[in-house]
């Protein structure tokens, strides 16, 4: 005997099956829906950031540009650091570094022109404030061309060769004043700030001229041969290349007003 159809055992529906489906998707769609606000409000704070750091640089620009007189779009500056906002809290910085293809620094009386100066800072405090900001550790570089280090000693220098410079002096042999082309291996003095000429070597005709007649007229030479005082930020060391000198410079608790023109 057949059963008809509406004899049929029922489908029973269990609660816990195809409901939860829904729930699963509505799950899915809150935690996108959290991670786009979270990307949201990631990118608004990496945007005001931005902003903010580039608003400082620019500042940083123009007043390192109108300090070496040079035009601020020539000046490169990098702040580092995440996120930089805090630096409104805390006045600090963790890095600054600084390109300027030339920049005259003058101090008193003395007045020098620098090619190809980097500046590497690092732990910068009340930075809001430039006469009482403090720069933690500085290293610095500049070029000297032959023609800058020509006008400062008052003679036409060049290059030696094999890391020496070359000057045209007037010496006096054997009663007789003689001009002849000293060699000598250029320094610096970090204490008078003055580039040193030692070693000096020349000679006429194939005679050595002894170097107690060279030294005097270098020594006068390189008196005159005085950079301009950076306070705490110290000349260290001088290296010769076919275009001039290159001097490294250093410091600690290095006051950001030394370096101001005055």
């Amino acid at each position: 005997m057949v059963l008809p159809d509406d004899w049929a055992e029922p489908t029973l529906i269990d609660p816990a099956g195809p409901p939860a489906a829904p729930r699963r998707r509505g799950t899915v769609l809150r935690r996108i829906g959290i991670l786009v606000i979270v990307v949201l409000v990631v990118a608004a704070a990496v945007l005001a950031d931005a902003v903010s750091r580039q608003h400082v640089q620019s500042q940083i620009a123009d007043q390192v540009a109108s300090t070496v007189s040079t035009d601020s779009d020539t000046v490169g500056v990098s702040i580092g650091g995440w996120p930089f906002l805090a630096v409104m809290a805390t006045h600090r910085l963790s890095s600054v570094d600084l390109s300027i293809p030339t920049a005259t620094v003058a101090k008193d009386d003395q007045k020098v022109t620098f090619t190809k100066v980097s500046v590497h800072a690092t732990d910068l405090r009340n930075v809001r404030d430039m006469q009482t900001a403090v720069v933690g550790q500085a290293a610095a570089s500049g070029h000297l061309s032959w023609q800058e280090l020509s006008r400062l000693g008052g003679v036409t220098v060049s290059s030696g060769g094999d890391s020496r410079v070359q000057v045209a002096r007037t010496v006096s042999v054997l009663g007789a004043d003689v001009t002849v082309m000293v060699s000598a291996s250029p320094g610096i003095d970090p204490a008078t700030r003055t580039v040193t000429l030692t070693d000096p070597r020349a000679s006429v005709d194939g005679i050595t001229i002894p170097s107690t007649l060279l030294t005097p007229a270098l020594s006068a030479m390189s008196r005159r041969m005085v950079l301009p005082d950076l306070g705490s930020l110290r000349y260290e060391s001088l290296t010769v290349d076919s275009a001039g000198v290159e001097i490294a410079l250093a410091g600690t608790q290095v006051e950001v007003k030394d370096l101001l023109n005055s």
